[in-house]
């Protein structure tokens, strides 16, 4: 099903704008603001804004939806893992956050899954895009600002060590290049802090923060979230080794650029444990690599129906 939908790039496109629609009505009309209790700095600073004025975390929700969605298929577009056009990576995203009905409760989130999403793209393998230094620096000051938001995205720093350590040649200087970026944006946010005299507003912020929220709550997880959790876990599983399969026969640069996927993969699983969101909060932390995995196994014509029924049980049970 999904192998056939590739080759319609049309549907593709009326799909992927009636989704976008069905997502900025979602959030126009239900979408409400998650709690500053626990949150990061930046999160509890802009809240009372937030809460008084509903339209600007509606407006920032569907920009950064948006923006995410463009980004995910600017990196499947960049990384060639189709070789022809394809919009199937910005509708499996849509589909999945339509779907999945915490998207209507504005938090953190949102700023990781957009934080990811650039991420991506400036790591890609762009020949004509900016000195791998230029985007590494880039990365670890949107990391660095993105943790004051939400303080579980700091794992992005270890996917792309991991991937600098896995790909590049001059490993430590570009590690190092990355963590002044991130460096970069403490100094200047403690230095304001200590100025301002609000470091032990600061601290006190950090002291409340809660981490492994969904292990230490696990026993009063629904045995419907278990079954989804189940479902998706075995399908990403299923295809990932599929996908290694269908890549094992192509160029080095695609193998590398499937490897960037599986980490992230394996990143989010871990933001989304630590996370000190309650399950169907956090479970947007997985949508991302997800709708990334669907549009790989959905170019697959071996084993289609198996995809396709895997594809299709994930998103059923992410409705429910």
């Amino acid at each position: 099903m999904f192998y056939y939908l590739n080759k319609n790039t049309v549907i593709q496109l009326i799909a992927a704008v009636g989704l976008a629609t069905w997502a900025v009505i979602g959030i126009i009309t239900q979408m409400q603001i998650l709690p500053p209790d626990n949150q990061a700095f930046l999160y509890q600073a802009t809240y009372p804004f937030f809460s008084s004025n509903p339209w600007s975390y509606k407006a920032l929700a569907i920009t950064l939806t948006l923006l995410s969605a463009l980004m995910v298929q600017t990196f499947f577009s960049i990384s060639k893992f189709a070789e022809s056009t394809t919009y199937m990576p910005i509708v499996f995203f849509l589909l999945l956050f339509d779907l999945n009905h915490s998207f209507i409760l504005f938090s953190p989130v949102f700023f990781t899954f957009a934080t990811t999403a650039i991420v991506l793209v400036l790591n890609s393998e762009n020949e004509h895009g900016n000195p791998i230094s230029h985007r590494l620096f880039s990365c670890g000051l949107i990391i660095g600002i993105n943790t004051l938001f939400d303080y579980n995205s700091i794992w992005l720093m270890a996917f792309l060590v991991l991937i600098i350590i896995i790909t590049r040649i001059s490993k430590f200087k570009e590690i190092l290049i990355l963590l002044t970026g991130f460096v970069f944006i403490y100094l200047y946010f403690f230095t304001y802090g200590f100025l301002s005299d609000s470091m032990s507003s600061i601290m006190e912020g950090l002291h409340k923060m809660k981490f492994f929220h969904i292990i230490h709550h696990a026993s009063s997880i629904q045995w419907l979230d278990w079954l989804m959790l189940g479902v998706l876990g075995l399908t990403l599983v299923v295809f990932s080794f599929s996908e290694k399969i269908y890549f094992d026969n192509k160029i080095v640069a695609l193998r590398r650029r499937y490897i960037f996927c599986i980490l992230l993969i394996i990143t989010s699983i871990i933001i989304m444990l630590l996370s000190p969101y309650r399950l169907p909060t956090a479970l947007p932390y997985v949508l991302m690599p997800t709708s990334i995995i669907f549009s790989i196994a959905s170019l697959m014509e071996q084993r289609n129906w198996v995809h396709t029924f895997f594809i299709i049980a994930s998103c059923v049970l992410l409705w429910l």
